[in-house]
């Protein structure tokens, strides 16, 4: 029976946590509401200074219309990937979507 390499991970980072003496448990989807503020807003000002629709960064980017809306409504937490890509199509560097 093989092991699934995602199992493997998740139990050495639990190993790890312990080993450091953590008593917190661990939680897989950390969401920073100031982070995913800042994203939502900075997405949308350079979307809207470029004048480009959400359907069209969704387009080009090749995902779903909802990843954009649902990250400049703040109901997401982007990922890296898809934070850069959209950096990409607005002709930006992507620590500005990171930016005050």
């Amino acid at each position: 029976m093989a092991l699934k390499p995602q199992l493997l991970f998740l139990d050495f980072f639990r190993i790890a946590l312990m080993a450091k003496g953590s008593t917190e448990k661990y939680k897989p989807r950390f969401k920073d509401p100031e982070a995913i503020e800042l994203i939502a807003k900075n997405v949308r000002f350079y979307r809207n200074q470029k004048g480009i629709s959400m359907e069209d960064v969704a387009d080009l980017i090749g995902i779903e219309y909802s990843v954009i809306s649902r990250l400049e409504l703040q109901k997401s937490n982007p990922s890296i990937s898809v934070v850069y890509a959209i950096a990409k199509v607005l002709e930006i560097e992507p620590y500005l979507l990171f930016m005050k």
